[in-house]
């Protein structure tokens, strides 16, 4: 009698057969696309779609195309995200996820924990910038370096007793003549 594995059992050939059918519909990756760019996960639309996570995202990850695409919905949402967090940090007032007000039980407006809005804050730009690293990643600093010519090792001691003859030459030093203590 053959011994029956887990993905034998009939939850998961079900999930492989809603996969199979995610991969023949071509209006599919438009889909995916809107929903990642709206704000929801990979494992969220698999989990919604009733599907495994991980072989949903080894299909993406399979084809150029589907990559390109998934990569321009972060993109997207990247963009949300720093909007959405420069709100954030513009509000004095905690506001739920439409943009209206939450009032305490009095009917006022409840105002911010200032951690807590800059710990979103800068947890938004931190998404932002995995996300679209050419627009919110890290810059590299212009560095003001001269150079040293091709005669490498050999012009640096030149160049270092210029620059001590000079610093000895600046007007208002004491005088460095060594002096005989005997």
């Amino acid at each position: 009698m053959k011994k029956i594995g887990t993905v034998d059992l009939p939850g998961n050939i079900v999930c492989l057969q809603r996969l199979e059918f995610v991969k023949r519909d071509s209006i599919t990756m438009g889909m995916i696309v809107q929903r990642v760019a709206d704000g929801e996960t990979l494992k969220e639309i698999a989990k919604d779609w009733q599907i495994p996570h991980g072989l949903f995202y080894l299909w993406i990850m399979g084809s150029h195309d589907r990559m390109q695409a998934y990569k321009r919905a972060l993109k997207v949402r990247a963009d949300q995200e720093i909007h959405a967090a420069l709100k954030n940090a513009n509000s004095e007032y905690v506001m739920d996820k439409s943009g209206k007000l939450v009032l305490d039980k009095e009917g006022r407006p409840i105002s911010r924990d200032v951690r807590w809005a800059r710990l979103q804050v800068a947890t938004s730009f931190k998404a932002a910038e995995k996300w679209d690293r050419e627009r919110f990643g890290p810059r590299e600093a212009k560095q003001d370096v001269q150079s040293i010519s091709d005669d490498g090792v050999g012009e640096l001691p030149r160049r270092l007793a210029g620059a001590f003859e000079a610093r000895d030459n600046l007007p208002g030093l004491i005088n460095k003549t060594p002096i005989d203590v005997r």
